[in-house]
């Protein structure tokens, strides 16, 4: 199974948007 490096960051960061109803927190981890 191959895991591309930009899926998984949007899937994560939706799931953290609708889970927490913020901006993509991956956002600010990235900072």
């Amino acid at each position: 199974v191959r895991i591309l490096p930009g899926s998984p960051g949007r899937s994560i960061g939706r799931t953290f948007r609708i889970v927490f109803k913020l901006p993509n927190p991956l956002d600010y981890v990235r900072k």
